[in-house]
Protein backbone atom coordinates (compact mmCIF):
# COMPACT_ATOMS: atom_id res chain seq x y z
CA UNK A 1 0.00 0.00 0.00
CA UNK A 2 2.81 2.45 0.80
CA UNK A 3 4.29 1.91 -2.66
CA UNK A 4 0.95 2.66 -4.33
CA UNK A 5 0.61 5.86 -2.31
CA UNK A 6 4.21 6.74 -3.23
CA UNK A 7 3.48 6.29 -6.95
CA UNK A 8 0.24 8.26 -6.79
CA UNK A 9 1.57 11.18 -4.78
CA UNK A 10 5.14 11.47 -5.98
CA UNK A 11 5.20 10.28 -9.58
CA UNK A 12 1.69 11.17 -10.71
CA UNK A 13 1.41 14.36 -8.67
CA UNK A 14 4.71 15.90 -9.71
CA UNK A 15 4.49 14.82 -13.35
CA UNK A 16 0.93 15.93 -14.13
CA UNK A 17 1.09 19.48 -12.80
CA UNK A 18 3.77 20.65 -15.30
CA UNK A 19 1.63 19.39 -18.18
CA UNK A 20 -0.86 22.14 -17.32
CA UNK A 21 1.98 24.60 -18.00
CA UNK A 22 2.70 23.14 -21.44
CA UNK A 23 2.92 25.91 -24.06
CA UNK A 24 -0.12 26.05 -26.32
CA UNK A 25 0.08 24.27 -29.63
CA UNK A 26 0.41 26.40 -32.77
CA UNK A 27 -2.88 26.91 -34.55
CA UNK A 28 -4.87 25.52 -31.63
CA UNK A 29 -7.39 28.34 -31.63
CA UNK A 30 -7.49 28.71 -35.42
CA UNK A 31 -9.15 25.32 -35.88
CA UNK A 32 -12.89 25.49 -36.12
CA UNK A 33 -14.90 23.39 -33.71
CA UNK A 34 -17.30 21.25 -35.67
CA UNK A 35 -19.27 20.05 -32.70
CA UNK A 36 -19.32 20.98 -29.02
CA UNK A 37 -18.06 17.99 -27.02
CA UNK A 38 -20.51 16.69 -24.45
CA UNK A 39 -18.06 14.65 -22.41
CA UNK A 40 -15.13 15.69 -20.23
CA UNK A 41 -13.00 13.04 -21.94
CA UNK A 42 -13.42 12.41 -25.63
CA UNK A 43 -13.87 8.82 -26.82
CA UNK A 44 -10.34 8.93 -28.29
CA UNK A 45 -8.94 10.08 -24.91
CA UNK A 46 -10.71 7.20 -23.16
CA UNK A 47 -9.29 4.74 -25.72
CA UNK A 48 -5.76 6.13 -25.24
CA UNK A 49 -6.12 5.94 -21.47
CA UNK A 50 -7.29 2.32 -21.57
CA UNK A 51 -4.60 1.38 -24.09
CA UNK A 52 -1.74 3.02 -22.16
CA UNK A 53 -3.06 1.85 -18.80
CA UNK A 54 -3.21 -1.71 -20.08
CA UNK A 55 0.31 -1.49 -21.52
CA UNK A 56 1.71 -0.02 -18.30
CA UNK A 57 -0.11 -2.58 -16.15
CA UNK A 58 1.01 -5.54 -18.26
CA UNK A 59 4.59 -4.25 -18.47
CA UNK A 60 4.79 -3.77 -14.71
CA UNK A 61 3.28 -7.20 -14.07
CA UNK A 62 5.74 -8.75 -16.55
CA UNK A 63 8.68 -7.23 -14.64
CA UNK A 64 7.24 -8.39 -11.31
CA UNK A 65 6.96 -11.99 -12.58
CA UNK A 66 10.48 -11.87 -14.08
CA UNK A 67 12.00 -10.92 -10.71
CA UNK A 68 9.81 -12.96 -8.36
CA UNK A 69 12.47 -15.66 -8.06
CA UNK A 70 14.83 -13.01 -6.62
CA UNK A 71 12.41 -12.51 -3.71
CA UNK A 72 9.19 -10.62 -3.13
CA UNK A 73 10.94 -7.42 -1.98
CA UNK A 74 13.12 -7.33 -5.11
CA UNK A 75 10.11 -8.02 -7.34
CA UNK A 76 8.07 -5.30 -5.64
CA UNK A 77 10.93 -2.80 -5.75
CA UNK A 78 11.67 -3.25 -9.44
CA UNK A 79 8.00 -3.33 -10.43
CA UNK A 80 7.34 -0.12 -8.45
CA UNK A 81 10.35 1.48 -10.13
CA UNK A 82 9.21 0.29 -13.55
CA UNK A 83 5.75 1.71 -12.93
CA UNK A 84 7.28 5.04 -11.90
CA UNK A 85 9.45 5.18 -15.04
CA UNK A 86 6.43 4.29 -17.19
CA UNK A 87 4.71 7.37 -15.73
CA UNK A 88 7.70 9.60 -16.51
CA UNK A 89 7.75 8.48 -20.12
CA UNK A 90 3.98 8.70 -20.40
CA UNK A 91 4.00 12.31 -19.15
CA UNK A 92 6.46 13.19 -21.92
CA UNK A 93 4.22 11.37 -24.41
CA UNK A 94 1.39 13.69 -23.33
CA UNK A 95 3.22 16.87 -24.33
CA UNK A 96 1.40 16.76 -27.64
CA UNK A 97 -1.55 14.64 -28.71
CA UNK A 98 -0.39 14.03 -32.28
CA UNK A 99 3.22 15.15 -32.70
CA UNK A 100 6.05 12.72 -32.08
CA UNK A 101 7.84 13.05 -28.77
CA UNK A 102 11.02 13.37 -30.85
CA UNK A 103 9.71 16.40 -32.77
CA UNK A 104 8.78 18.61 -29.82
CA UNK A 105 11.29 20.77 -27.97
CA UNK A 106 11.91 19.15 -24.57
CA UNK A 107 13.11 22.47 -23.15
CA UNK A 108 9.94 24.45 -23.91
CA UNK A 109 8.47 23.26 -20.61
CA UNK A 110 11.17 23.55 -17.98
CA UNK A 111 8.63 22.64 -15.29
CA UNK A 112 8.30 19.19 -16.85
CA UNK A 113 12.09 18.86 -17.12
CA UNK A 114 12.42 19.85 -13.46
CA UNK A 115 9.62 17.52 -12.36
CA UNK A 116 11.21 14.61 -14.22
CA UNK A 117 14.55 15.22 -12.51
CA UNK A 118 12.81 15.60 -9.13
CA UNK A 119 10.82 12.37 -9.37
CA UNK A 120 13.88 10.47 -10.65
CA UNK A 121 15.87 11.63 -7.61
CA UNK A 122 12.97 10.78 -5.29
CA UNK A 123 12.69 7.30 -6.83
CA UNK A 124 16.42 6.73 -6.35
CA UNK A 125 15.99 7.77 -2.71
CA UNK A 126 13.03 5.39 -2.38
CA UNK A 127 15.25 2.55 -3.52
CA UNK A 128 18.45 3.41 -1.60
CA UNK A 129 17.68 5.62 1.43
CA UNK A 130 17.34 3.48 4.59
CA UNK A 131 14.36 5.42 5.99
CA UNK A 132 12.43 5.23 2.72
CA UNK A 133 13.46 1.59 2.26
CA UNK A 134 11.93 0.80 5.65
CA UNK A 135 8.73 2.75 4.90
CA UNK A 136 8.30 1.50 1.31
CA UNK A 137 9.77 -2.00 1.82
CA UNK A 138 12.27 -1.54 -1.00
CA UNK A 139 15.68 -3.08 -1.59
CA UNK A 140 18.59 -1.75 -3.66
CA UNK A 141 18.60 -2.34 -7.42
CA UNK A 142 21.78 -2.81 -9.42
CA UNK A 143 22.57 -1.10 -12.75
CA UNK A 144 21.31 -4.07 -14.78
CA UNK A 145 17.96 -3.99 -12.96
CA UNK A 146 17.61 -0.23 -13.55
CA UNK A 147 18.40 -0.83 -17.22
CA UNK A 148 15.77 -3.55 -17.38
CA UNK A 149 13.16 -1.25 -15.81
CA UNK A 150 14.08 1.54 -18.24
CA UNK A 151 13.94 -0.75 -21.27
CA UNK A 152 10.53 -2.19 -20.41
CA UNK A 153 9.16 1.26 -19.56
CA UNK A 154 10.41 2.71 -22.85
CA UNK A 155 7.89 0.45 -24.59
CA UNK A 156 5.23 3.06 -23.76
CA UNK A 157 7.08 5.54 -25.98
CA UNK A 158 7.14 3.07 -28.86
CA UNK A 159 3.44 2.26 -28.46
CA UNK A 160 2.45 5.93 -28.31
CA UNK A 161 4.65 6.81 -31.29
CA UNK A 162 2.87 4.13 -33.36
CA UNK A 163 -0.53 5.46 -32.21
CA UNK A 164 0.45 9.03 -33.08
CA UNK A 165 1.71 7.93 -36.50
CA UNK A 166 -1.66 6.35 -37.29
CA UNK A 167 -3.47 9.41 -35.91
CA UNK A 168 -1.44 11.73 -38.16
CA UNK A 169 -2.09 9.53 -41.20
CA UNK A 170 -5.81 9.48 -40.41
CA UNK A 171 -5.92 13.28 -40.15
CA UNK A 172 -3.96 13.73 -43.38
CA UNK A 173 -6.34 11.35 -45.20
CA UNK A 174 -9.33 13.34 -43.91
CA UNK A 175 -7.80 16.57 -45.17
CA UNK A 176 -7.00 14.98 -48.53
CA UNK A 177 -10.66 13.99 -49.01
CA UNK A 178 -12.14 17.31 -47.88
Amino acid sequence: PAQIIWLNLVTDGFMTLPLALEPKEEGLLSERLTKVPKYILSPSAVKRTVFMGTAIGLGTFFVFIQFLDAGIEKALTISMTTSAIFQWFNAWNCKNENKSIFSVNPLDNMSLVGATILVAVLQVLAVYHPLLQRFLHTVPLDAREWGYALAVSASVIVLEEVRKLFARRSVSRKHAYS
